[in-house]
């Protein structure tokens, strides 16, 4: 006789970390009723709230985690042009990947630091297809004034 096939894991109810994380935020879905204690609740209004507090009204600017740059540097080593493999890396979606690695290959550009030889493999362009890299390009143009205000910025904070 046949054994009917269990699943090996219990779904976990909303609101426990796994789901909460895969759906990005603690909103639960619709028609269904959840506790408010149990959401996590990671860009909620209440956190927008304690950021306005704490910065004087303004709501503070979320950063990038380093462990995103980090990612993406060794995924690049890696994988080079491979979004697929450098977004399973980074454990993040295919756009997001090409995204950063775009931000990381204009800032090798700007320093005129070589190219991963694993990314030279598909290409001699500081771009995310391969393709020569136009210094002209508004996204980079504006990329680079945002970098060097950056840079401008941290350097008064350390002098004043």
């Amino acid at each position: 006789a046949l054994k009917p096939i269990k699943p090996n894991k219990k779904p976990k109810p909303f609101g426990s970390e796994s789901t909460v994380a895969k759906r990005g935020r603690g909103r639960p879905p619709k028609n269904e009723a959840v506790k408010s204690s149990s959401v996590v609740k990671s860009s909620s209004s209440a956190a927008v709230k304690s950021r306005k507090m704490k910065t004087g009204g303004k709501a503070m600017p979320r950063r990038k985690p380093a462990s995103t740059t980090l990612g993406i540097i060794k995924a690049l080593e890696l994988y080079g042009r491979h979004w697929d493999m450098v977004a399973k890396a980074m454990h993040t979606s295919t756009d997001k990947a090409k995204g950063e690695a775009k931000k990381y290959l204009a800032f090798l550009w700007m320093k005129k630091r070589p190219l991963p030889p694993k990314v030279k493999e598909s290409g001699i362009g500081y771009t995310v297809s391969g393709n020569k890299l136009n210094p002209n390009d508004p996204w980079l143009l504006k990329y680079i004034e945002q970098r060097k205000a950056n840079l401008k910025a941290k350097q008064d904070k350390k002098g004043g």
